[in-house]
Formats: structure tokens, sequence, C-alpha cells
């Protein structure tokens, strides 16, 4: 039996972070945990990956990015709309998975997706284009 996507993320090392919420109308958001760190970020509805993202700097400077994009943010404003979209309903949320640099740099990740393989230590931006290949979210512009 195949994992799910979900399933596949967490087996990574992705780790819950937070979640953003409608309210009033308005996205707002919750992390909990990896606030200051970088690394490659997932954002889910229900069991499904939307978006896979990165961030140099850190994460809740990314998030609040997406919360209240800037006139000339493109994407941001772009995966707002699309989130508004999805959060309507009473207790809907757009959950933030997070895999940090720190794990990163251990080495301790192993990606063997098919054909394609990253071993020892990748950086961000290569886990997040090999991850957009696999699980095509479909959030993340095509």
């Amino acid at each position: 039996m195949k994992a799910s996507p979900l399933n596949e993320l967490k087996g990574l090392g992705f780790e819950l972070s937070g979640r953003f919420l409608l309210d009033r109308k308005k996205v707002k958001t919750e992390l909990r945990a990896h606030a200051r760190e970088r690394g490659v970020y997932a954002f889910v509805v229900g069991e499904s990956i939307r978006y896979l993202g990165e961030t140099a700097d850190n994460l809740k400077e990314r998030a609040v990015q997406y919360s209240k994009p800037g006139p000339s943010q493109t994407t941001n404003l772009r995966v707002h709309r699309l989130m508004k979209k999805e959060i309507r309903g009473p207790g809907a949320a757009c959950e933030i998975w997070f895999l940090s640099d720190q794990i990163l740099e251990k080495g301790r990740l192993y990606l063997d997706l098919g054909r394609t393989r990253l071993v020892g230590t990748p950086d961000r931006s290569a886990v997040k284009r090999t991850l957009i290949a696999r699980w095509d979210p479909n959030w993340n512009r095509r």
C-alpha cells in the first residue's frame, strides 16, 4: 500500500509547525514551532499538500508574507487568494509543515523518489524542487 503524500512528508522529518485560519475574513497565522528557522515548508489542507516553498529568512516572516501579502508579491497574493477559498468553513485551516535546515545540515535526509535520489546534505532548493516534482501541489505554479 502506497503511503499518502502527508505520511511521506512526515516520514521525511517535516513537523507540524502551525496553521493559517480565517478570522473575520482575514488570514491569520498561528505558529507554535520553528518560527525563527530556515527550511522547506508545505501548506496542507486536510490530507492534501497544496503548496511547497522554502525560506532563507525564517518561517515566521515568510508565513506573514502569505497572510498579509504586499501589492507586488504576486506569488504571495496568488497563494493567499487560494488559501482563503480553502479555509472558509468552520474549523477549517491550512496547516504549515516544516523541515528545518538544521535537519538538512545534519545530513539526515534521504529521498528516494523513483528516478530522483537526494542523499546526504541537499540544499533546501533541491529538496523543494524534488518534492514539487513528486507531488505536483496544485498551488505551485506550473
